[in-house]
């Protein structure tokens, strides 16, 4: 999950992939994103990204290589209560047929 929600994360049953999850850290620790970049890059990068709001959110991917790095390795597999999910390449995963959306 792309820059928090923590209750979504708790929800999927999945631990996150890496160390700044939240926006607040991200944004301070590593603000030009280069550890979550290497982290999509890398061998070990996570099966899924779930993306709430857009990977530019308060202008954190405003060059763009965030996007660039998720659209060179992943696929948009399905949407589901506006949220964007996609699944790594070489992956194959079932989809669930998505219940309704709270609220």
């Amino acid at each position: 999950m792309t820059y928090g929600h923590a209750d979504q994360i708790y929800e999927t049953g999945l631990r996150p992939a890496g160390p700044y999850i939240w926006s607040l850290p991200l944004r301070t620790l590593d603000p030009r994103l280069n550890t979550l970049i290497r982290e999509i890059d890398g061998h070990a990068a996570p099966t899924w990204i779930l993306d709430w709001s857009g990977f530019d959110t308060w202008k954190l991917d405003s060059t763009g290589r965030l996007d660039r790095s998720v659209r060179r390795h992943y696929r948009k597999v399905q949407t589901v209560c506006g949220v964007t999910v996609f699944l790594h390449d070489g992956q194959h995963r079932p989809l669930p047929k998505p219940e309704s959306c709270p609220g």
